[in-house]
């Protein structure tokens, strides 16, 4: 990993980095599920969209009311002071289990800034935090086809559980085995 890399909380003056990191990911995200749902969507539609929903505001929201959550854990990591990544995680009690379980919401790393160890770094922070607040399992959640993401989270020892399936429901497509 880089050297100078350093891992910090929150502050109002990465607004800027991590919203536009917000909507490079919610550009994708959108895009992926329109894709996967049948939707016949451009890309100034889908930008129209985030933008009528206000979604990068309502994700940087929830990501700095995140960070002063005692049951959630944000860093970003910086080099030379300037943003170059951040983690966000949570813990919560499994629904079925009743077991104190962490989950890695987001990740993300600036494109130039990417293959250097950050990544790795952030998780290590996250898995610091899940250890000192005796977490004993952590989930993430990742779409199958972004395999940097999955080797990324294998190597810090993640592995694959199940998959989602979907199907899109249209009449011409209805019929199970056809």
């Amino acid at each position: 990993m880089t050297q100078d890399v350093e891992f910090s909380r929150l502050l109002e003056g990465d607004a800027g980095a991590v919203q536009a990191w917000l909507a490079e990911w919610l550009t994708e995200h959108v895009s992926g599920w329109c894709g996967a749902y049948g939707l016949d969507w451009a890309a100034s539609g889908v930008n129209a969209h985030i933008e009528r929903h206000q979604l990068v505001e309502r994700e940087w929201a929830e990501i700095t009311a995140a960070a002063v959550d005692q049951d959630c854990f944000v860093r970003v990591a910086k080099i030379r002071q300037t943003p170059v990544g951040v983690v966000y995680a949570e813990k919560r009690m499994d629904r079925y289990l009743a077991l104190k379980t962490g989950v890695l919401s987001w990740i993300y790393i600036e494109p130039a800034f990417r293959r250097r160890g950050i990544a790795r770094g952030l998780l290590n922070e996250a898995h610091k935090w899940f250890v000192k607040e005796q977490v004993p399992v952590s989930e993430v959640f990742v779409t199958g086809s972004n395999r940097a993401a999955i080797a990324a989270y294998q190597g810090g020892g993640y592995r694959i559980l199940d998959h989602r399936l979907l199907a899109v429901m249209r009449e011409d497509e209805r019929s199970v085995g056809r």
